[in-house]
């Protein structure tokens, strides 16, 4: 099975659910058969200027050497967070929220988009699983984050329905095949509002919990299922991060329990909220996941315990840092027994008709230190060819070629020791005359894995700002400046070789460090020659015990 269906075609599915959702909000006239809240036949747009404008599309896209060639990526269009993470029956599934757009450009609605798989590298994109023509009067609706519900007997999804009156809060929708393409809602309001109905009243305490992000999962020993839902408890005493917990025995019904956990001003900052939570048992803990949107965007994980209706943070970690491009995190347990991991890695096509990838699978793990260990799916090993090894290799303030890696995806892996240099680590996206360049490096003097994109594009359109827009609006800084550079702390224990995992696939640059350390970020370089590799130590020396490099097949049907 190949991986997402072409542009063309996928222009094709665009239009109709463009149309689906114009005709839920009579944005335009359409003549359908069939169910015209989900399926209309044909729009008023004609089959000839779709077809030729889907050629013309096809073009640019491929012209676009910043593309991704095996990450989950829009064909054309734009996607954002992902949500509904779900092992059912041998098939991946990831659902994500998808802009929708009409004619001119303008955008309609949100709707939950949904591509499964069996093997987390190809792809087959089915039709939006949450879409206007759900509710009963087929009006638009902004489909926000959500999530699946885990270990559910039946697959639930719980997505936030936003300004939408009585209608907004967290909804449950469950489906009406193994296939999981066509939902539906369990009743057609809010499983959980602003105000719900206290259940038992003395847990009920107004206006204290936030009505936002959500994340659930059923407790088969209790019967019950269990939510939290916000980034922030209003409780005092609670300031800072945090979210509240819910807890229902029918997903009609939820009870109030309070706060989650409470914050701690050593861990994090006061300006911290919990978008976007995952919280699930790992080895003898539980991992409390999140998008943290101030004072800079990033994800965040607490390792604690839980034990009644109370989470105790014990370890803080980061996946990335200041400029890095990961966002809104999810995982889902496989039959294999492993966490798998997928975050929203913003990207930008060249062309503007397609935005936002997801990473690469990642597994999790707890290490002996009780904080989390980052793998690369097992999976991406079969999209390795022309595979070249290197051993003992010996660096003085050089960077040395590495021609059999030069391809617009590949994947780096070395080991470094005796360093002595101020600076080791690769050189990747560089153009024969190296003058658009990223350089990724271990920093030993300062604790640090650097991101240098200063010089990733001749064109300059890999900048970013220092911290979220929200954080100057909010005067949380005084501030905004551009950054050319991500450091992610990281330090080497007593001995311990650097072992130096890259993946680069077009525009997506993600990093992993002794699997204690991982982001990822997003450069563009201008030429479409920026594929060179080099190995490079800066002011000093190092030792190459190991070295591989595979170039990546691509998953594309394009």
């Amino acid at each position: 099975m190949k991986s997402l269906i072409s542009t063309a075609q996928h222009l094709l599915l665009i239009a109709t659910c463009m149309a689906t959702t114009a005709a839920a909000t009579s944005s335009f006239a359409l003549e359908i058969s069939g169910d015209a809240k989900r399926s209309p036949m044909r729009s008023n747009i004609s089959l000839g200027v779709l077809l030729h404008q889907a050629n013309v599309l096809d073009q640019e896209v491929a012209l676009d050497h910043n593309r991704p060639t095996w990450h989950l990526t829009p064909a054309v269009g734009s996607w954002w967070d992902v949500n509904g993470l779900l092992y059912h029956k041998g098939r991946y599934h990831v659902m994500f929220i998808k802009h929708i757009y009409d004619v001119q450009g303008k955008p309609l609605t949100d709707n939950w988009g949904h591509a499964s798989s069996t093997d987390l590298l190809h792809w087959q994109l089915h039709p939006d699983v949450l879409h206007p023509g759900l509710f009963d009067e087929g009006k638009g609706r902004p489909f926000w984050s959500g999530d699946a519900i885990e270990n559910a007997p039946v697959p639930t999804i719980i997505p936030l329905v936003v300004r939408n009156g009585s209608k907004s809060g967290v909804w449950a929708a469950q489906p009406k095949d193994d296939e999981l393409l066509e939902w539906s809602f369990i009743q057609q309001k809010p499983v959980l509002s602003q105000k719900p109905k206290p259940v038992p009243p003395a847990l009920y305490i107004p206006s204290e919990y936030i009505v936002f992000d959500s994340t659930a999962w059923y407790d088969a020993a209790k019967q019950a299922y269990f939510l939290l839902c916000g980034n922030k408890n209003l409780r005092p005493g609670y300031e800072g991060d945090c979210t509240s917990l819910f807890t229902s025995k029918d997903l009609r019904a939820w009870a109030y329990l309070g706060p989650l956990y409470k914050s701690r001003r050593d861990m994090t900052s006061i300006h911290e909220d919990t978008a976007c939570p995952d919280f699930f048992p790992l080895g003898d803990k539980w991992v409390l996941l999140s998008h943290v949107h101030n004072p800079w965007t990033h994800c965040r994980y607490y390792v604690g315990s839980f034990e009644g209706a109370t989470f105790t943070p014990e370890n803080m970690g980061r996946i990335g840092f200041i400029s890095d491009q990961i966002a809104a995190p999810e995982t889902m347990p496989d039959n294999q027994g492993r966490r798998i991991f997928f975050g929203q890695v913003r990207t930008a096509g060249k062309t503007g008709l397609w935005k936002t990838s997801f990473s690469m699978p990642v597994v999790l793990s707890l290490g002996e230190d009780k904080t989390l260990r980052f793998r690369p799916a097992e999976e991406l090993q079969t999209l390795r060819y022309q595979t070249r090894t290197g051993k003992d290799l010996a660096l003085d303030s050089q960077t040395r070629p590495l021609p059999e890696a030069a391809a617009r995806s590949v994947e780096l892996r070395a080991t470094f020791t005796d360093i002595t240099a101020k600076a080791v680590g690769f050189r990747v996206a560089c153009s024969p005359e190296q003058d658009e360049f990223t350089d990724i490096t271990y920093l030993p003097g300062e604790k640090v894995i650097e991101i240098n994109f200063a010089k990733s594009d001749l064109g300059n359109r890999t900048r970013y700002t220092r911290y979220h827009p929200r954080a100057l609006a909010e005067k949380m800084i005084n501030a905004n400046p551009d950054v050319f550079v991500q450091r992610m702390p990281f330090e080497l224990k007593p001995g311990e070789p650097l072992d130096l995992h890259i993946f680069v696939d077009g525009c997506i640059l993600e990093v992993i460090a002794n699997s204690r350390a991982y982001t990822a970020q997003t450069i563009y370089p201008s030429k479409r020659q920026s594929i060179q590799a080099y190995l490079l130590t800066r002011e000093g020396k190092a030792r190459v015990p190991t070295l591989e490099t595979h170039r990546l097949s691509s998953t594309l049907n394009q």
